[in-house]
């Protein structure tokens, strides 16, 4: 798979900013962070998958969080963690 090359003069405006994302061991899922990473935003990975959400979340410097989305219970305790850590 080859990744599209960044465009440098495209931001978001979102610098600084915490980013939660859910899915973001693999494929687009993976991609989100990669970006939001380039534009400077402080980003958490939700995943049920340990060894592919944590690799991801190395890579782009951003911080991991085993969460099961299909759990209220597990949504609630990493909205909790995500707050506690960032605001």
């Amino acid at each position: 798979m080859t990744t599209p090359p960044e465009n440098p003069e495209i931001r978001f405006g979102l610098a600084g900013r915490v980013c939660l994302i859910t899915g973001a061991g693999q494929g687009i899922g993976a991609a989100c962070p990669r970006r939001y990473a380039a534009d400077d935003v402080i980003v958490v990975i939700a995943e049920l998958d340990d060894e592919r959400g944590s690799r991801v979340a190395a890579e782009v410097g951003g911080s991991y969080i085993h969460c099961d989305v299909a759990d209220s219970a597990d949504i609630a305790t990493t909205v909790a963690a995500v707050m506690d850590a960032h605001g």
